[in-house]
């Protein structure tokens, strides 16, 4: 083998050994960057579980007032009908001693 060829042959290694170190640092920092969105989309997620976890409270909330609120109507009916027949037996009352009056 000649010296040139040796050399050419040396030159050729290196040149592939550079390419090869180049082609794992773009492949290292692809997968570095992979890393980095996979971080984000998990975070993401997880930013997503606590919104949702926050909702279903605040629906759970509103629930809980509506019932509240339905349960107070209903007490306000029942107190409005006992003093609408209070005004009854009341108006009753009243006609029958006017009715005896005019007798």
């Amino acid at each position: 083998m000649s010296h040139n060829s040796e050399s050419n042959n040396l030159e050729e290694i290196k040149a592939l050994i550079a390419s090869n170190a180049r082609a794992i640092e773009a492949l290292t920092e692809a997968q570095n960057e992979t890393r980095r969105e996979r971080v984000k989309l998990y975070q993401a997620m997880s930013d997503l579980a606590q919104t949702q976890a926050r909702l279903a409270q605040a629906q759970a909330n509103n629930q809980e007032l509506m019932y509240r609120f339905l349960e107070n109507i209903e007490q306000q009916q029942q107190q409005l009908s006992r003093r609408q027949g209070d005004i009854v037996e009341i108006l009753k009352f009243l006609t029958k001693k006017e009715d005896k009056h005019d007798q």
